[in-house]
């Protein structure tokens, strides 16, 4: 058996959800929504994004009636396909910020800062058991050609914290 079709074999049985939500304790799907109704905000679509506008919307007015749609289930997207970790960069990478937007780096670098601070505020005040570990990030160097990338990166790291 070739490579490929050995591949294609040891994964044919795959489902490809997150297996969180192929799970007993996952939470039960909601109802469909079939009636016409009105709200005062519509977000449509149940990712972070979606469900982060949610609950400010209602932080910033409690009487206000919000409702989200998802054609699927909540994170069901890329939301719920992450590896289970958040990272303070809006950039892919301070390298990748300094060449595509130096004017503005200081300025997403703490926007960056600040959402994390927001996440974590979040978290602690709403009491959500998110398993969250501060751990920083580790770089490696796996080719010789990569070595000076990284002493680039390092270097740039120190100059912007």
């Amino acid at each position: 058996m070739d490579v490929k079709s050995h591949s294609e074999q040891s994964i044919s049985d795959a489902n490809p959800i997150p297996f969180w939500t192929d799970s007993p304790l996952a939470p039960a799907e909601l109802p469909r929504l079939e009636a016409d109704t009105s709200t005062d905000l519509l977000i449509v679509g149940g990712g972070l994004t979606g469900l982060w506008a949610a609950i400010e919307a209602k932080r910033i007015n409690p009487s206000q009636d919000v409702l989200l749609l998802e054609s699927e289930r909540i994170a069901f997207g890329a939301s719920g396909r992450n590896g289970g970790f958040f990272s303070e960069s809006l950039t892919h990478g301070l390298s990748h910020g300094l060449e595509t937007w130096p004017d503005e780096i200081a300025t997403l670098l703490r926007l960056g800062r600040e959402n994390v601070s927001e996440i974590i505020s979040f978290l602690n005040a709403e009491g959500v058991d998110a398993d969250l570990r501060l751990c920083g990030k580790s770089t490696m160097a796996t080719r010789n050609h990569h070595v000076g990338e990284l002493a680039q990166s390092f270097a740039e790291l120190l100059a912007y914290g």
